[in-house]
């Protein structure tokens, strides 16, 4: 009966209030605030995960109060329990994988461009097919088979990847 009000809240007292924080404090240009924010943001974004996996297990759905209990949890991070958590859980973890974290970091920058680039293409080929085929229906039929293959390989020749630049760390730059 109180689930849904009980997520309401937790969304409200865990990202959106959080969120205009965040913003406050980016606007600010300032550095050293910003510290707090990335550990509540490390925090709940564990807690996301381990909501993601009790999802998977359809536990809100059979543990009675969840909604209550994720409340309470979300509460309790935002009202400065994410600096224990953070301090006394997720420090030690990260510190003790940090060497299999870069690596997985390092291949995802290396492969991840390119997994983009490729799910871009595929779906840019398959609207520039489904467009294609919808000219050739609303010109009755006219065109020939060639002339999707064309499409998609005009449009390849047309793409730019464009590269993502490192911005300094000495100061945020937020455009206006």
């Amino acid at each position: 009966m109180f689930g849904c009000t009980f997520d309401i809240l937790s969304t409200a007292i865990g990202v959106i209030i959080p969120i205009y924080g965040t913003w406050k404090t980016l606007q600010s240009r300032k550095t050293r605030p910003l510290v707090p924010y990335a550990k509540y943001w490390t925090v709940f974004g564990l807690m996301t995960l381990i909501e993601w996996f009790t999802n998977l297990l359809y536990l809100p759905q059979f543990l009675p109060g969840y909604s209550l209990i994720k409340l309470v949890a979300v509460v309790y991070v935002s009202q400065g329990g994410y600096e224990r958590i953070f301090r006394d859980i997720v420090n030690p973890f990260l510190k003790d994988y940090e060497p299999t974290g870069e690596r997985i970091l390092n291949a995802a920058k290396q492969v991840g461009p390119r997994i983009v680039t490729s799910a871009v293409n595929v779906i840019v080929d398959q609207m520039v097919v489904s467009l294609t085929r919808q000219r050739v229906l609303e010109n009755n039929g006219d065109a020939q088979p060639d002339d999707l293959n064309v499409s998609v390989n005009r449009r390849r020749s047309s793409v730019r990847i464009m590269e993502v630049q490192e911005e300094s760390d000495d100061e945020i730059v937020l455009e206006d």
